[in-house]
């Protein structure tokens, strides 16, 4: 037999292709986590927006009138999760040294005017 003088060896011819794969399937994840981030945070937003309005209407459901100490206790506390701007911090502030002579005691009197304006400015400022 003869041999054919025209045929070469085989030659390594280079292949990046693998590279490539890796490179896509990383941005892939990247970006996953990227959208998987958005989404929860878009989440948990739409919690907070949520516990926001259950709190005012929490806060405009309290009556002074009738349960003056659970009032101011609940006044307080709802006050102090919404108050989160300077206006609405210092108005808080003047219904919180109003209030706490009804707290911390066994018999209150009932609500004075004042009290009760301040308070209703507190709602209506929050509302906002």
């Amino acid at each position: 037999m003869e041999e054919l003088a025209d045929i070469k060896g085989l030659i390594e011819i280079p292949d990046s292709s693998i590279y490539i794969y890796y490179g896509l399937i990383s941005l892939a994840i990247i970006i996953g986590l990227i959208i998987i981030f958005w989404i929860i945070s878009k989440i948990i937003s739409l919690r907070d927006d949520k516990k926001h309005k259950s709190y005012i209407k929490a806060l405009k459901e309290i009556d002074l009138t009738k349960d003056v100490k659970d009032g101011a206790y609940k006044a307080t506390y709802y006050g102090r999760l919404l108050a989160n701007s300077d206006r609405k911090k210092e108005i808080y502030g003047q219904l919180i040294e109003m209030l706490e002579q009804y707290k911390y005691r066994k018999n209150v009197e009932d609500v004075d005017k004042e009290t009760i304006n301040q308070f209703r400015l507190f709602v209506q400022v929050i509302d906002e």
